[in-house]
């Protein structure tokens, strides 16, 4: 089990049983940390339900037509904000989309979790490598790699 105290954090104990979800989830994809890292930087593990943007939902942030193509299903607004298991499951899928479409290129994939599979194929490499969204994400996985999970 992740602890708060490990990040040099202060987390609810909600928090930290999304941030063990999210690793759960990550790991069938081989992608632990960058999901743990990824709902961090989108909902401080959990705690924003909605966007600024007012179109992304849940843990992961996710859009609804996104969640509907990665997941293949017609899952609503509701479910991505009231169901963090599957919002999580979602993100996931959706990380693990972009890690597929950029391997070897993690900055890109991280990239294309946040602008979307289209806009990461366009952006420069000037503009991955500065994004404030990417350095976000990356910050946040050294603190989760550094952090042992147990599930006692």
């Amino acid at each position: 089990m992740i602890s708060g105290a490990a990040l040099g954090l202060i987390l609810t104990a909600s928090q930290l049983h999304w941030l063990n979800v999210a690793y759960d989830e990550g790991q069938k994809y081989g992608l632990p940390h960058y999901t743990q890292a990824i709902i961090l930087v989108e909902s401080s593990a959990c705690i924003h339900k909605t966007g600024d943007d007012g179109r992304s939902f849940g843990c992961g942030q996710l859009q609804v037509s996104t969640a509907r193509k990665v997941c293949k299903c017609n899952i609503s607004m509701e479910r991505l904000i009231r169901s963090n298991g599957a919002n999580i499951r979602v993100t996931a899928q959706f990380l693990n989309e972009c890690f597929t479409s950029f391997w070897p290129d993690r900055a890109r994939a991280i990239y294309c979790y946040n602008a979307g599979i289209p806009q990461a194929h366009k952006a420069s490499d000037y503009q991955v490598k500065h994004s404030k969204y990417v350095a976000k994400v990356l910050w946040w996985l050294k603190r989760v790699q550094e952090v042992k999970v147990s599930h006692e």
